[in-house]
């Protein structure tokens, strides 16, 4: 005889009645929050968005499973649970009172992280907390009660303001966050033979970093780094290598004055040239031309 397939709960605005006020259909631009009046109910969270309940008023009982554990909590006013998005836990609710449930979708999060950090790219975890307090999501939730109760004037800003705050408060006492890694600075093949064309056909200039990066259209310092990273040595140490290989062809195989060869690889004169040659190769550029 065929079983009647099992009936899972609903989510937890299917399962309870109309809330008594909530954010939703008016086109503010806050998560949305509902306030119930909750007796005995057997629901699920919203496996898309993080899920808050705050007990308002009144005292519960909270059973939840979550990965086939069951855990029974006592919620009396202003305790907070959390459910992060995209774990199914069931909730099993009884006794009375008046609860704020909030659903926050993981972009509206990190939305709020990144303008409050003003930087992007950080991944934001919310926790599982059943049976924990936090005085300001309490507070904050008391607020959202009475402005989405009396419809004063203002109501809307009062609101958004609150949820945001709210938010903040989440990210800071019940997250773990992993702050976003700085890009890799890279540089394509294409660029980096453009580069070290552009330094080979002009060893005889005055070569910096701004004038070699401008010539490929990269800025300096993502150049700077990112040729390092490709070529093994910066940008300026490459330029000497380059300007002392050519020296040394130049001494092998010409007749040219020592200030001649200096003006051919970018040295001002002869003096400066010896000492940087003398730098790198441990010889005098005489003493190297007498031993070529």
């Amino acid at each position: 005889m065929n079983q009647p397939p099992t009936l899972l709960p609903q989510t937890y605005r299917q399962a309870l009645p109309a809330p008594l006020a909530t954010t939703r259909g008016r086109g503010w631009s806050c998560a949305p929050i509902d306030i119930y009046a909750v007796g005995n109910a057997v629901f699920m969270t919203p496996q898309r968005e993080h899920f808050v309940c705050v007990q308002l008023s009144g005292e519960s009982r909270v059973r939840t499973e979550c990965d086939g554990e069951w855990r029974e909590h006592r919620a009396p006013p202003g305790h907070v649970m959390l459910a992060p998005a995209g774990r199914a836990v069931t909730w099993r609710r009884s006794g009375e009172g008046f609860t704020l449930m909030a659903a926050i979708a993981p972009a509206q999060l990190a939305d709020v992280l990144e303008r409050a950090e003003g930087r992007s790219g950080a991944t934001v975890r919310v926790r599982s907390e059943f049976s924990g307090d936090d005085t300001r999501i309490a507070e904050l939730s008391r607020v959202l009660w009475r402005e989405l109760a009396r419809e004063r004037i203002g109501a809307r800003l009062y609101v958004e303001t609150a949820v945001g705050q709210l938010v903040v408060q989440i990210i800071r006492e019940h997250c773990d966050i992993e702050p976003a890694r700085a890009p890799a600075i890279s540089i394509s093949p294409h660029k980096l033979r453009l580069a070290q064309a552009f330094i080979q056909e002009n060893l005889s200039e005055d070569l910096s970093v701004e004038g070699i990066a401008r010539a490929i259209g990269m800025s300096a310092f993502h150049f700077a780094h990112a040729f390092r990273a490709a070529a093994g040595v910066p940008p300026h140490r490459y330029v000497m290598q380059r300007r002392m290989e050519r020296a040394k062809a130049l001494l092998r195989g010409s007749e040219l004055t020592l200030t001649e060869i200096a003006q051919r690889v970018g040295y001002s004169s002869a003096s400066h040239f010896s000492v940087g040659f003398r730098k790198l190769t441990q010889l005098a550029p005489s003493d190297y031309r007498n031993s070529a």
